[in-house]
């Protein structure tokens, strides 16, 4: 597991209270697991972008937008909100 990776897991374990677990699954199962899951099948599709770091530089969109961006620490907070909105939903 990189270390980029292993940053972002430890702030989404710390804004859930509990250990992320991550579990490796290659993409044969990916896609053979896709027969069934629309869901699986379009992580098979997309998991050519998890093979290779790659820098997200975001000047062009705050220049655009003229809007900052987002902090991941900020991010990764909303996110866990808006999930625990949803899952309270159902």
């Amino acid at each position: 597991m990189g270390s980029a990776l292993g940053a972002l897991l430890d702030l989404v374990a710390t804004e859930v209270g509990h250990v992320v677990e991550v579990r490796d699954v290659p993409v044969l199962g990916l896609r053979a697991l896709g027969l069934f899951s629309p869901m699986t099948r379009s992580l098979a599709e997309m998991s050519y972008e998890f093979e290779q770091s790659f820098v997200l530089d975001t000047s062009k969109y705050e220049a655009t937008f003229d809007t900052p961006r987002t902090p991941l620490v900020t991010a990764v907070a909303e996110t866990v909100v808006w999930h625990r909105a949803q899952a309270s939903n159902t």
